[in-house]
């Protein structure tokens, strides 16, 4: 019995061992993984599946080979090769090159295309060609290089044809919502909805189009042209304030001067900015009169009336501006003497010349009786 039972037991130890030994093999084999670089081509082992670094892809072949599924725009030069569905297309060399036309030293840029299907430059045949709806059959491109007929002069140009990539359409091309945003470039708008009611036939209106139009997505504006700088002295003790086009481009400067604070001030800002809005241009040949527009000539004792230029707005919106400025101070509240004479009243005004071809606004005066 005891040697039975001392068989058992190490039998029972042996199978244990063997069942330990068993499972820590499979638990080796099942975490540890084999991978290889899509860029490189290197292979190495990970401990496991969640340590493969994302541009590294399991081996699942004893040669680990890039299987078809793997894209061929996600493959390098090094392991294009690997996957039996891609193909190295060359895009550019540079270096040396020798007579007999084989290159002696240089580099060359290569891509991963798929084998399948053949590229429009490749296609010869002109049925099979314009068979591709992504290739179109046109007249070859003469040779700019004269190639020697042996007669002393060039070889024609040939008349056969060739295939090639027909260029993608314009998104203005494109008329439906669903191949415009697969575009990238492209962006679809919807058309607005028309205000005016358009009869159903059954006392209502139509319902909105669910149209639109395909455009470019994110346009970049045309650069704003140069424009010189404003002159030395332009704006002393002021402020130079760009002017925008409606596209956004500076197109000139104003100088905007510190504004008053307490009443006589503004008034008297008032009087000297009048001299701006009658700015005008003698020399102009016009049925309108530069010289139409009546204000007062002051904001304290406002009796008199002057004319000035209805052109020149950014002078009177300044005028407006110390008038409001006044106002919301209550300056018109201020109990002021105002001098006792009476003003000569004009009904209109003449641009005289000032200096050069500057001109101002001066009232037409009844005459003294």
């Amino acid at each position: 019995m005891r040697t039975i039972e001392l068989k058992v037991g190490l039998g029972a130890g042996l199978a244990l061992v063997l069942i330990l030994t068993l499972v820590g093999c499979g638990r080796d084999d099942d975490t540890s993984v084999r991978a290889r670089n899509l860029l490189t081509g290197e292979i190495q082992d990970f401990a496991s599946p969640g340590a493969v670094p994302p541009d590294w892809y399991p081996c699942q072949t004893p040669d680990c080979s890039v299987p078809p599924g793997i894209p061929c725009q996600k493959l390098s030069d090094k392991t294009c090769t690997l996957n039996p569905g891609c193909r190295l297309k060359e895009l550019w060399c540079e270096g040396t090159v020798s007579s007999d036309g084989t290159s002696t030293s240089g580099k060359c840029t290569y891509q991963c295309i798929p084998k399948l299907p053949l590229l429009c430059e490749e296609l010869t045949a002109e049925k099979t060609c314009v068979a591709r709806p992504d290739c179109d059959w046109g007249a070859a491109v003469c040779p700019a290089i004269c190639e020697d007929d042996g007669n002393g002069g060039c070889k024609p140009c040939p008349s056969t044809g060739m295939c090639y990539t027909k260029a993608p359409p314009i998104c203005q091309q494109l008329t439906d919502a669903k191949s415009c945003g697969a575009r990238s470039d492209c962006e679809w708008e919807a058309l607005a909805c028309p205000m005016i009611c358009v009869d159903d036939g059954k006392g209502g209106c139509l319902p909105c189009p669910s149209t639109g139009v395909c455009k470019p997505k994110g346009v970049v504006p045309p650069p704003c042209p140069a424009i010189a700088p404003p002159p030395p002295g332009f704006c002393q003790g002021g402020t130079i304030v760009n002017q925008l086009g409606p596209d956004g481009c500076v197109v000139g400067y104003t100088c905007e001067m510190p504004q008053p604070n307490d009443c006589w001030s503004l008034n008297t800002a008032y009087i000297n900015t009048i001299d701006k809005a009658k700015a005008c241009n003698p020399f102009v040949m016009s049925p309108v009169n530069q010289c139409g527009m009546s204000i007062p000539t002051a904001l304290f004792c406002p009796m008199c009336s002057t004319f000035v230029n209805a052109a020149n707005t950014a002078a009177l919106q300044a005028l407006k501006t110390i008038e409001a400025k006044w106002l919301a101070l209550q300056c018109d509240q201020l109990e002021v003497m105002c001098p006792m004479m009476a003003c000569q009243a004009s009904t209109s005004a003449t641009c005289m010349p000032t200096a050069g071809s500057a001109g101002s606004c001066v009232d037409d005066l009844p005459p003294t009786p």
